[in-house]
């Protein structure tokens, strides 16, 4: 892979953490000043404002915020889960693969994002209640692919050596089976944090995600839908910066999976 797309990702996802980290840089944002509702872009707001009078450039990156927080948990914990589930099944086999597979099947025949809607439209919705959703149903995916991944590997001449010297099943999934699916995991990983982005925000984008007084992007993009011919840029940017984030999450994924793939080899 090309360098520069990779050091632009990377440089992108470093600000977009800088800014969810450091409050200093959206300070303000939620201020509203309903005389200067819908105001075009100009010297004191670069994207203009919302129609609470609210400045677009600053509440965009506050929306930085959930934006990698969120889609970091969802995507280290379904993977967690994952991992000790997939690794169980494909080493221990029998009827332990069998019952987990089944369940894996059966969670796998639900639709993620309609299921989604349907718990949080329930319970409630709330940010961190869609980060817990989100986490229970992303991890079928991360189970199948790791099991997938471990099986090709199940009957390799080192997991034999592993057998007979009887390094015991912790040690020999931990230290010799994991290391050899590490460029699955860590694609997977920027993967569905990519994935769980775009769905926590349309979560927000039908209200069933963070509250209104928040900053997030999908939130913002559904305040500003009507704000087309006003104020553009008050949906455009939001859009804009979900769209660019999500595709730096999969070029930095696919850069680390090259990566790992030569150490390894």
């Amino acid at each position: 892979m090309r360098r520069l797309p990779v050091i632009l990702a990377a440089v992108l996802l470093a600000a977009v953490v800088l800014l969810g980290l450091i409050p200093a840089f959206s300070s303000g944002a939620l201020d509203q000043n309903i005389l200067l509702s819908t105001s075009a872009p100009g010297p004191d707001h670069p994207l203009g404002t919302d129609a609470l009078g609210r400045d677009v450039f600053k509440l965009t990156l506050a929306g930085a915020r959930t934006a990698i927080v969120g889609p970091v948990v969802i995507a280290l914990g379904a993977m967690a889960v994952g991992l000790v589930f997939g690794l169980l099944a494909a080493y221990a086999g029998g009827w332990v693969d069998w019952v987990i597979s089944r369940v894996v099947e059966l969670m796998l025949s639900m639709p993620t994002l309609l299921l989604a809607i349907v718990v949080a439209g329930v319970i409630g919705g709330g940010y961190w209640v869609n980060v817990l959703v989100f986490v229970i149903l992303y991890a079928p995916y991360e189970v199948r692919l790791v099991r997938s991944g471990a099986l090709a590997h199940i009957n390799d001449p080192f997991l034999d050596a592993a057998r007979l010297l009887e390094l015991g099943p912790l040690r020999t999934l931990c230290f010799h089976l994991f290391p050899v699916i590490r460029p699955l995991v860590g694609a997977a990983l920027f993967l569905d944090m990519s994935n769980a982005l775009v769905s926590l925000s349309s979560l927000s984008f039908l209200g069933l995600g963070v509250s209104p007084q928040d900053a997030d992007w999908g939130r913002q993009l559904a305040d500003a839908r009507n704000l087309l011919f006003d104020n553009p840029m008050a949906a455009v940017a939001p859009g804009v910066a979900i769209i660019v984030t999500s595709i730096a999450l999969n070029v930095v994924g696919d850069w680390i999976t090259e990566r790992t793939e030569r150490t390894i080899r």
